[in-house]
């Protein structure tokens, strides 16, 4: 205007052509911000720069449940600053989203997913246990404590054995597991338990004939005897020397029909037979002779063969004569050899003074009860 030059660094320089360069934001992710009216420029992230291109993140992984997928590439917000394009596959990929090509599928069973974070694809471990096993079944499996058998308890956790692969039943897997319910007993004299290991149920059976490794087999026997037993197993049972006698009440060797287990011997008050008829009178035996007395046992069996104990008397006087029993005798026969005459017990009864009269001639035996 009159009297009025242009301002200088004012609006008046804004049409003036472009001089010297002041500052180039050309590069990759830099936009120029600024540089215009008095504000001079200066270069600034503008986030995203189709300059930076594809940006992969295919060798960084995320899971998803048991499966394991890379990252999405990236291809939007590119720049990490002023001429800095994001770096493929490290950490400016964590936070894109899951792939969908699948990397690793770790979904069966006795399967977990490891790994699978950042830069370390996923690869499938064992767990140790996965309850899709179910219960391992050990019931056909055995193990002996002592002289008893027990089942295995069956297999509840730790059931996994590898990568989709669960523990077999009634196999060594069953070995380690604790014992449970009791199969066999053979915790007894000269038994022994026989078998109980993995498959094989147990089983008992006779010790070695000798010296039973559990027990001594010292039991004492019947009262105010030794121990009847050796020590030593014989055929499954403690080898013994007791025997069965029988008691001897009136001491004259023979027994009656009670019994009493006895060591080695009888002795005194036992026998070894139980032939006695009258074990309270000893004058009553096998092979015991006449009496005139009646037995302890009110009979006149002195000799234990089941009828009446006589003594054969003689009497020499031809073919006639008198006989008299007493009223505890009986005459049982009477019999006159060289006169050929038999008289019997119904004919002669012989009690109170009576008489039995042969009249014959020769000799004559006459038995008395």
């Amino acid at each position: 205007g009159v009297n009025d030059c242009k301002d200088a660094n004012t609006a008046d320089c804004d049409g003036q052509s472009l001089d010297i360069l002041q500052i180039d934001c050309g590069q990759v992710c830099e936009d120029l911000g600024g540089c215009t009216g008095g504000t001079a420029g200066n270069c600034t992230n503008p986030g995203d720069d189709t300059a930076c291109g594809t940006i992969a993140c295919n060798l960084r992984y995320g899971a998803s449940g048991s499966i394991c997928y890379p990252r999405q590439d990236i291809t939007s917000a590119r720049c990490e600053g002023v001429n800095d394009c994001k770096d493929p596959n490290t950490a400016d990929c964590d936070g894109q989203s899951l792939s969908a090509t699948l990397q690793i599928d770790c979904g069966q069973v006795c399967e977990d997913l490891g790994g699978c974070t950042g830069g370390t694809a996923g690869s499938c471990t064992n767990p140790g246990d996965d309850t899709a096993c179910g219960t391992i079944d050990c019931s056909s499996r055995y193990e002996a404590s002592g002289r008893k058998c027990y089942y295995k308890q069956d297999i509840t956790s730790a059931r996994c054995e590898g990568v989709n692969d669960c523990k077999d039943p009634n196999s060594a897997d069953c070995n380690s597991q604790l014992n449970g319910a009791e199969q066999m007993n053979c915790d007894t004299e000269c038994k022994q338990l026989n078998g109980c290991t993995g498959g094989t149920a147990g089983s008992c059976g006779n010790v070695a004939n000798g010296t039973d490794p559990y027990t001594d087999c010292s039991v004492t026997g019947p009262a105010g005897n030794p121990p009847c037993q050796t020590g030593n197993c014989q055929g499954g049972a403690c080898d013994t020397n007791a025997i069965t006698c029988y008691v001897d009440g009136d001491s004259d060797g023979y027994g009656s029909n009670t019994t009493a287990t006895r060591c080695g011997s009888c002795g005194s008050g036992y026998s070894s037979n139980n032939n006695d008829c009258c074990d309270s009178d000893n004058r009553a035996k096998p092979g015991g002779a006449f009496q005139t007395t009646i037995s302890n046992c009110s009979t006149w069996d002195f000799d234990c063969s089941g009828g009446v104990t006589v003594n054969p008397t003689s009497y020499e006087s031809g073919c006639t004569g008198l006989v008299t029993c007493t009223c505890d005798q009986r005459i049982l026969s009477i019999t006159s050899a060289g006169c050929g005459q038999t008289k019997n017990i119904n004919y002669c009864l012989g009690c109170g003074g009576e008489t039995c009269d042969i009249s014959a001639g020769g000799s004559f035996v006459v038995e008395c009860k």
